[in-house]
């Protein structure tokens, strides 16, 4: 999936985000073993710039979810095991899901977490 990347010449340090997205962001650092003190929170320039065509990203940049079978889920596999069986064990093995991405790009201050929302949560009814 691709999410906006921030635009360069407009980004802003973001001042908060939710209590949510500060969770799923700091269980994702956790997670992948990065520093807190790395983070560059940052986000959209509201109304953008020139360079950006006023938008305040510029280009896109992919996340990613990546599965790569083991003997475990093999197994799992030929012994056809429902789709929530299959995820959690793919998640004891460290699977990195497409939010969790999204969120470490948050963290490097490559997109903000609108952008992840907009891309990996479902449309609201």
């Amino acid at each position: 999936r691709l999410v906006r990347r921030l635009c360069p010449e407009c980004a802003e340090k973001a001042a908060t985000l939710l209590p949510a997205d500060h969770a799923e962001l700091t269980a994702a650092i956790q997670h992948s073993g990065l520093a807190t003190n790395d983070l560059q929170l940052r986000q959209a320039h509201p109304g953008g710039c020139p360079a950006c065509g006023h938008t305040g990203y510029s280009g896109r940049i992919a996340i990613y979810e990546f599965l790569q079978v083991s003997e475990n889920l093999e197994d799992l596999v030929c012994k056809r095991a429902t789709t929530s069986e299959l995820r959690h064990a793919a998640l004891a093995e460290n699977l990195r899901s497409f939010r969790e991405d999204g969120w470490l790009k948050v963290a490097s201050g490559i997109t903000d977490a609108a952008e992840v929302n907009r891309v990996t949560l479902p449309p609201k009814p």
